[in-house]
């Protein structure tokens, strides 16, 4: 068969690289004369003796990849163990594998017709111990091998086995009905295998002798196979590259044939607006000609002797004849010219017109041939003469003619011009000829200071206003001056309550003999004085509960605990550090520091509150934009809603502020803003919400015109900062209002209000590192040595920082939600409590939990009052005039006594209009109609030199 002849090459051959390896290596069965043969097998017949099989193959196939390399030796009990016992380990495992099936099969076999089973292992296992303590049974010499001769032996003994078993159960081989019975089956099985395992033996096939001609068929195959997939695969590639090389070329040719298209349209359509100029243009020359030939028939009427008939219109054909002889030549006739006859002579007045004059009239007047058409005309008539194609491509003579004309005037106008400045400077010259040269210098310089001072006028009147310096005008008079300071004292007095200053028991000197503890008492007997807080104050106290528990205890002791530290001394108070540090990035993450648009650089400080925040935001804007862009006289845009805290700061920094009025809505007004913006602007403010009446301002809006225009956006979250972020959540309507917003560069937020720390404790954020750097404040030359303060203030409560770190870790993500979501729930409530009310009105729609209301019925001055009496702290507004209650966790549970006194102060206003005695609706009545605002600054800084 083919797999003897290849098995038996393959053994040659593997015999012959044996040989090869014997002869390079010193094998032990090599005897010292260097035989191989003999000695070999007497070493492999001794070597099988020894290790107890008599049977073992005496050569290993070996791939065709280990060629030339070293075979395993037979000698050597590593290599010999390595090679003959998993052969003779599967030998047995072969054998135990025949011994098992059949003892499965015989016991089926035996099962009878009825039921056919496996057999349990304990018949399996009996039936194959004497399957294998058999003796072999031999019928006389035989020239087999030994293993034959036992396998053959193996095989009668099943043989007698079955035939036993068929006998004593009568296994049915071929049923009655000439089908295979149960037993044919298992017989044919068995029969199959031990002839098949014969004939594998009996040519003396390996394992591994089968594994390598399968392995190298398998090779062979696949080299092919592989040469013919890179043959294929390169076919492919060549026929993509070459219908790639089509592609483009079609794609070009495309592209070409859409560039001429679209060039032969345009063509076609400049032509077909030529032609359509030209017909016009056409008709408009007929009506021309027509109206000349008449005028012309007029005037040569006009122009005959009387004994001279009068002559008749000359054709087109003879004018043009006409045009092109000389001026004082005569046209030659067609035919012949009598002798005697002469044509009629026409005396030529300045105002006829002569045939060639009205040649050229009508060649003149024939329209510019531009672009395509004109190159279509000159392909048409390209045999036409030389004369005819000059006036049909050069530009037509009446435009040269109109814009000669323009030239010319424009010439004389210039002239004009020139003759005047002249005529003047000469004047000039005379007139200045006359005066001292001294007084030539002086009246320069006078003339500057003059414009500097109407400059500065001008200024302060767009400041102060006419009014203002009116007034301030008439202070100056003899007894007004007086006047005014009597009757400001008197509204000063007025304000504080009755005119009793709190000045007059103070303590002025510190006591002979320390009080101890007494100061306890001391302190308990002032803060009794105070007026009663709790819930009747808009804002101001923003813990609910007692002072004594609560919230409130855990704050006062992270309080205590700190309150002799100072993060300026960082290498002392590591501990501070790090909570303002914590403080700070959690503060970040709620306004969008882990957010992709924010630019993963959001850092900030602590400080001692909200107008501080401000003033350091305003500071480091106007710093950083001075370095950015050199300005040196800032100015910044703000709402009229805007905290009076940027005003401060305008005024610490010198920054020039430009207030924009709130639009109907009575938020920002963006366009506003951007009519603001100058190359002296440095930044602009939004605030979320503002403080009067609760709105948020468009930041989205202003953060677009912030990177338009490369200014600063500072976003006033002072009141919001601790709400918005909660409520969105929660999922009320608030529209984007921190650092996800494109062109925001700082925020203040305060954590002192609804973040529920002590007071004095704030936070100022920014974008970068880069625009903080600005912030801080480093001195160099001081005797003192190296000094840098990040903050306004240089030594800081360490406590306040404390209490703010222990306050945000107390009540975590789920204790703001329920604050926010209990305030956010009773501002709602209190709006429609107010909107219900007849004569009030909610100023815009508030955002979050401020809620101002006006009325255009009664006094809302005068209804504060009444509010006063009653135990409520309610704010006064202006622009319009209103008042504002700001919600907080006090409220929720007294907003139905709030609303239920509202109403009943409403109905005492109407019943009973005008002040109550000591109210203050007479002073902010006037405040808000008084056009001179200085005077109330005036008034506003005497009482506070006055209270403090």
């Amino acid at each position: 068969m083919v797999m003897d002849s290849k098995v038996k090459s393959m053994k040659r051959d593997e015999e012959e690289s044996y040989r090869r390896d014997e002869e390079a290596t010193d094998l032990p069965w090599r005897t010292r004369t260097g035989e191989s043969g003999p000695s070999r097998q007497r070493f492999d017949e001794q070597s099988n003796a020894k290790e107890g099989n008599e049977h073992r193959p005496a050569l290993l196939a070996r791939g065709r990849s280990g060629a030339g390399k070293r075979v395993p030796n037979p000698s050597c009990p590593d290599d010999r163990a390595g090679v003959r016992r998993p052969v003779a380990a599967a030998m047995v495992l072969g054998k135990i594998a025949i011994v098992i099936g059949s003892g499965i099969v015989g016991t089926i076999l035996t099962s009878g017709d009825s039921k056919i089973a496996l057999p349990d292992f304990r018949g399996v296992l009996s039936g194959a111990l004497k399957f294998v303590t058999k003796q072999d049974k031999k019928d006389g010499p035989s020239t087999s091998s030994p293993h034959t001769d036992h396998l053959l032996s193996q095989v009668n003994h099943l043989r007698e086995e079955l035939q036993q078993l068929a006998r004593s159960n009568q296994v049915a081989i071929v049923t009655v009905d000439g089908r295979p019975g149960p037993g044919a089956y298992g017989i044919t099985a068995v029969v199959a295998g031990a002839i098949g395992y014969l004939y594998i033996r009996w040519k003396g096939w390996k394992l591994s002798d089968l594994m390598f001609v399968t392995k190298r068929g398998l090779s062979d195959a696949c080299n092919v196979v592989g040469s013919q997939l890179d043959q294929v695969s390169e076919n492919v590639n060549a026929a993509k590259k070459h219908l790639a090389g089509r592609i483009d070329r079609v794609d070009c040719t495309l592209d070409e044939c859409q560039e001429i298209t679209e060039a032969t349209r345009k063509e076609v359509t400049v032509i077909h607006g030529d032609i359509s100029a030209f017909q016009e243009e056409m008709q408009s020359v007929h009506l021309v000609v027509r109206t000349l030939e008449t005028k012309l028939g007029r005037l040569a009427y006009t122009q005959v002797l009387p004994s001279t008939p009068l002559p008749a219109i000359e054709s087109p054909e003879r004018l043009t004849r006409a045009a092109s002889l000389p001026p004082n030549s005569e046209p030659e006739s067609s035919g012949t010219r009598s002798p005697v006859t002469e044509a009629p002579k026409v005396v030529r007045s300045p105002t006829a017109m002569s045939a060639s004059g009205l040649s050229m009239l009508i060649e003149t007047s024939m329209p510019p041939k531009r672009g395509a058409f004109s190159r279509a005309s000159s392909m048409k008539e390209g045999s036409q003469e030389p004369s005819n194609r000059a006036s049909s491509s050069g530009e037509p003579i009446i435009e040269r003619h109109v814009s000669n004309s323009r030239l010319r005037e424009e010439k004389r106008r210039e002239k004009r011009m020139d003759s005047a400045a002249r005529r003047l400077r000469d004047a000039a010259n005379e007139h200045l000829a006359r005066c001292e040269p001294l007084v030539l210098l002086i009246a320069p310089l006078l003339a500057l200071l003059a414009a500097r001072t109407l400059h500065a006028a001008a200024a302060a009147v767009a400041d102060r206003g006419l009014l203002a310096l009116a007034m301030a005008a008439i202070k100056l008079l003899p007894g007004v001056s007086a006047y005014i300071d009597a009757e400001k004292r008197k509204v000063v007095d007025q304000l504080q309550s009755g005119g009793t200053s709190t000045k007059s028991s103070l303590r002025t000197e510190l006591p002979t003999v320390g009080l101890s503890n007494e100061v306890i008492s001391d302190l308990e007997t002032l803060k009794a004085r105070d007026v009663t807080w709790q819930g009747k104050c808009s804002g101001t106290v923003y813990i609910a509960g007692s002072e004594s528990e609560g919230h409130f205890a855990l704050v006062n002791k992270a309080y205590s605990m700190f309150s002799h530290t100072n993060p300026l001394h960082q290498d002392v108070f590591k501990s501070v550090a790090q909570l303002e540090a914590e403080v700070v990035a959690m503060t970040a993450a709620l306004l969008g520091s882990k957010e992709k648009s924010s630019g993963g650089q959001i850092c900030g400080n602590m400080t001692s509150g909200g107008t501080e925040s401000i003033l350091l935001a305003v500071k480091t804007s106007r710093d950083y934009m001075r370095s950015k862009k050199g300005i040196t006289k800032p100015e910044m845009i703000i709402a009229e809603s805007a905290h009076s805290a940027y005003d401060k700061a305008a005024q610490y920094f010198n920054i020039k502020v430009r207030r924009v009025p709130v639009n109907k809505e009575f938020l920002a007004d963006v366009k506003g803003f951007k009519r603001c913006i100058n190359g002296n602007t440095i930044m602009m403010v939004g605030s979320a919400p503002g403080f009067p009446h609760g709105l948020i301002d468009p930041i989205e809006e202003l953060g677009e015109l912030a990177s338009r225009y490369d200014i600063c956006l500072h976003v006033d979250l002072c009141l919001g900062g601790f709400v918005l972020p909660f409520a969105r959540k929660l999922g009320y309507p608030i529209p984007p209002f921190d650092f996800c917003v494109k062109g925001v560069t700082s925020i203040s937020s305060d954590v002192h209000k609804y973040g529920l720390a002590p007071k004095g404790t704030s936070i100022v954020l920014y974008r970068n590192h880069e625009i903080r750097k600005h912030q801080f404040v480093a001195v160099t030359e001081w005797t003192g040595g190296l000094y840098v303060s990040p903050t306004i203030a240089g030594s800081r409560p360490g406590g306040l920082i404390a209490g703010a770190w222990a306050a945000m870790m107390s009540l975590g993500l789920n204790g703001y939600m329920e604050n926010t979501g209990h305030i956010m729930e009773v501002s709602k409530k209190i709006q429609r409590g107010i909107e219900d009310i007849p004569g009030l009105f909610v100023i815009g729609k508030p955002d979050m939990t401020v809620v101002a209301f006006g009325s255009d019925m009664v006094d809302i001055f005068e209804v504060n009052d009444i509010m006063s009496s009653k135990g409520w702290h309610l704010n006064a507004l202006q622009r319009p005039n209103s008042i504002h209650i700001c919600v907080t966790l006090q409220h929720t549970s007294v907003y139905e006594e709030f609303l239920k006194d509202l109403k009943d102060s409403v109905d005492t206003v109407k019943a009973n209009p005008g002040p109550i005695s000591g109210g203050r609706a007479p002073i902010y009545g006037a405040a808000g109609k008084m056009p001179d605002r200085g005077m109330i600054r005036e008034l506003l800084v005497e009482f506070m030199d006055t209270s403090c």
